[in-house]
């Protein structure tokens, strides 16, 4: 479990905090540009596996190596289709983290440990998860939400669309970071309760009252954007606490 958590956020790193609009487009337009965010993969990977990097070498390969085969199929359906980009993000986050998934039952490694090392540095499981569960609501969520805002509140979805990193993206960030921060806090021993529920819908309140005051088509947009993140963010949690189960039993 842990190395499969490594591996996942060493591809939020990759694909999401070291990956700036510029880079979209640029991978988005030929080999050069898809070349760099590749090695921008390897290197995050290989930042977060960095103690066990001797041991490990090779799947940092694999990993770019399955990341560069998942980019090119989903880069050939935004430009060669119409879909709306909502449905081919998915996907693309789907196959990436099948792959992950795939590279750790390869290695045999799908066991349960208390303790995981990441960065160097020793952490306990639920941790790792919980950093990874946050980088989810906050980074993956921001396109997640943009697309959705695209697909179901757009009159003209644009499936090459790129988000900026601008005040709506980083009011987002901290809405779905504050929503899953305070599930966590508020759950109890045993399970998730009706507490952590209610808490991770607080910080979305502020957007559906503003949406509630806005015209028809703004009013749609930031609806759908605050559906997906509330989504998303409840989903990411539900995971870390299926993670924190495992570590419980095991």
């Amino acid at each position: 479990m842990g190395l499969f958590l490594n591996l996942y956020l060493g591809h939020l790193l990759g694909d999401y905090a070291f990956q700036p609009g510029r880079l979209v487009v640029a991978k988005r337009a030929g080999l050069m540009g898809l070349s760099a965010h590749i090695g921008l993969i390897g290197l995050s990977t290989a930042l977060v596996l960095w103690r066990e990097l001797l041991a490990y070498w090779w799947i940092v390969v694999l990993v770019m190596g399955a990341h560069f085969v998942i980019e090119k199929l989903t880069i050939a359906a935004r430009l060669g289709t119409d879909s709306r980009g909502l449905y081919i993000f998915v996907l693309d986050q789907v196959l990436h983290i099948l792959s992950v998934a795939l590279l750790v039952w390869l290695t045999g490694q799908w066991n349960v440990e208390p303790k995981a090392v990441t960065f160097g540095l020793e952490l306990e499981t639920t941790q790792l998860a919980a950093i990874c569960g946050a980088l989810t609501a906050m980074l993956l969520g921001s396109i997640f939400a943009f697309e959705a805002g695209e697909a179901y509140a757009s009159d003209d979805p644009d499936s090459l669309a790129i988000l900026r990193l601008d005040s709506p993206r980083l009011y987002g960030m901290a809405e779905r970071g504050l929503a899953f921060a305070a599930a966590i806090l508020l759950t109890p021993t045993g399970a998730g309760g009706w507490a952590s529920l209610a808490a991770m819908l607080v910080p979305f309140l502020p957007r559906i009252a503003y949406a509630s005051t806005r015209p028809t088509k703004v009013r749609a947009r930031q609806l759908a954007e605050a559906g997906a993140g509330l989504t998303l963010t409840a989903a990411t949690y539900a995971a870390w606490l299926a993670i924190r189960l495992l570590v419980t039993v095991s």
